[in-house]
């Protein structure tokens, strides 16, 4: 399915935005939790506390990816499907 440039780019600053909170994590939890009541809280802090475990020990970045896996599920359905590949559309490109 194609779509529009304008979803894409939604998409786009959606990722970014999880990138962002990733990095810059103290005031961007404070917004997260604010803007996703429903998230589990107490989880997310405990991914964030590890991935800067493994960040200063400089062991592979398991618990990053594992908050990023986090925090992309947390998108609505509908953007989480727009981000996730057309396996249709990469056979016909082939």
């Amino acid at each position: 399915m194609d779509l529009p440039d304008t979803l894409r780019a939604a998409v786009r600053r959606q990722l970014q935005y999880i990138g962002r909170l990733m990095r810059a994590v103290d005031p961007a939890l404070t917004e997260w939790l604010e803007s996703h009541p429903a998230t589990d809280a107490q989880h997310l802090r405990q991914l964030i506390r590890n991935a800067r475990r493994e960040a200063a020990e400089g062991r592979p970045p398991r618990s990053s990816r594992a908050l990023f896996r986090f925090l992309a599920g947390s998108r609505p359905a509908g953007a989480q499907a727009l981000a996730e590949p057309d396996p249709d559309k990469e056979q016909r490109g082939r």
